[in-house]
């Protein structure tokens, strides 16, 4: 873990230790369930500051990243039909001898 990182985490300690909502930074670096539980509990207030710190948080430390509700969503034959398209496009691609072309998806 880089060196801005580990500043930004002793930030958001400081910050959430004045709101009554202390958490253990050893625990939080090592522990990927408990830092996106901590930030879920710190995030839930309306300072700027805490917000911000937390979601520069999450996404230097790759949390909170899950599907977004339309993925999850979509039925498993959709998303096989797309899987198999891609495939396709790129096995097209990489095919020697054979020009670039644009190949639109399935519906």
């Amino acid at each position: 873990m880089d060196q801005t990182t580990l500043i930004k985490i002793a930030r958001l300690r400081t910050l959430a230790a004045r709101k009554g909502k202390a958490f253990d930074v050893v625990r939080f670096v090592g522990d990927r369930p408990y830092a996106n539980q901590v930030l879920t509990d710190v995030m839930d207030t309306d300072e700027e500051d805490v917000l911000v710190l937390g979601l520069q948080l999450m996404q230097l430390m790759g949390l909170g990243a899950g599907p977004t509700p339309n993925e999850a969503a979509a039925s498993p034959s959709t998303a096989r039909a797309e899987r198999g398209a891609v495939a396709v496009s790129k096995a097209e691609s990489a095919a020697p001898g054979k020009t670039e072309r644009y190949i639109g998806r399935l519906r």
